[in-house]
């Protein structure tokens, strides 16, 4: 019976592994076919950028995971921007 537990951890480890390889290997293929600024080299739609008052009391960062892209958030920067943050 132990080895049977054994093999099917090893086997759940061996899906995990491969899984996490392949989102690294499509994000670097994403990653370098996307269009960068001449002068920066940063991806076109992935440059930093800042929303409401500059003097507000509070201030958010929004920080999307290791595969994530410009949409993540939608538009909920903008309604906390609204919120005076």
């Amino acid at each position: 019976m132990r080895k049977k537990w054994i093999w099917t951890i090893a086997g759940v480890a061996a899906l995990y592994g491969a899984s996490i390889l392949l989102t690294g290997l499509l994000a670097r293929q994403a990653d370098a076919s996307s269009p960068r600024s001449e002068s920066t080299g940063v991806m076109e739609g992935a440059e930093p950028f800042s929303l409401g008052d500059k003097d507000a009391d509070v201030a958010v960062l929004f920080v999307h995971g290791f595969v994530g892209a410009t949409d993540n958030f939608a538009d909920v920067p903008q309604r906390v921007a609204d919120l005076g943050v």
